[in-house]
């Protein structure tokens, strides 16, 4: 269970920000009873989400939104031993870490834009339908003169289609179609 900062607390967590530089401070908007977050200018996707509890701050770093590294530290000790603590336990390849998190960042940009793409191009031959929820690896339903089904995408960049409404002749001519595009030359 997880206590209430006391002031002696808060002005604590107030001197280890001015000793870790970087215009490190408690993020007030963030920061509750229960809780305070530190957080940098120099560093806009990390955070330290600090709980207290009977005799030991609990410090959890998080990279955008995810947890990274938890530690404790005794509420004895002093601003400069938690800094300290800190920049050895915490920010240890910090830039690094902030580097391969922007380049996720980016590359869930990319994915989400082709995505788009995709439902665009697919929307110029049958109706679509956008998916609710952006978390689904549901990419559209699809429907078209009795035709329906719907895209998902699977490990990696891979996706399976499910389609319903076809002939026996229909389906046939569909899986042929494909091979083709594969290079079989048996269909």
């Amino acid at each position: 269970m997880h206590s209430t900062f006391s002031k002696e607390h808060i002005l604590t967590l107030e001197q280890v920000c001015l000793l870790l530089g970087d215009g490190w401070h408690i993020d007030r908007l963030q920061s509750q009873q229960w809780r305070q977050v530190l957080r940098s200018p120099e560093y806009r996707h990390y955070s330290i989400i600090i709980t207290c509890s009977y005799q030991q701050f609990q410090l959890l770093a998080v990279i955008d939104h995810c947890s990274d590294i938890a530690i404790k530290i005794s509420h004895s000790r002093t601003p400069t031993a938690i800094s300290r603590d800190i920049r050895r336990r915490l920010f240890t390849r910090l830039r690094e870490k902030l580097a391969d998190a922007a380049s996720q960042r980016q590359k869930d940009v990319d994915r989400k834009q082709a995505k788009e793409w995709f439902i665009d191009a697919m929307s110029r031959l049958v109706s679509v339908e956008r998916p609710r929820y952006d978390h689904s690896d549901r990419v559209c339903g699809l429907s078209h003169e009795g035709i329906g089904g719907e895209v998902q995408r699977y490990c990696y960049e891979n996706y399976k289609i499910n389609i319903k409404g076809l002939t026996m002749d229909e389906t046939i001519r569909v899986v042929g179609f494909i091979s083709q595009l594969r290079g079989q030359s048996n269909v």
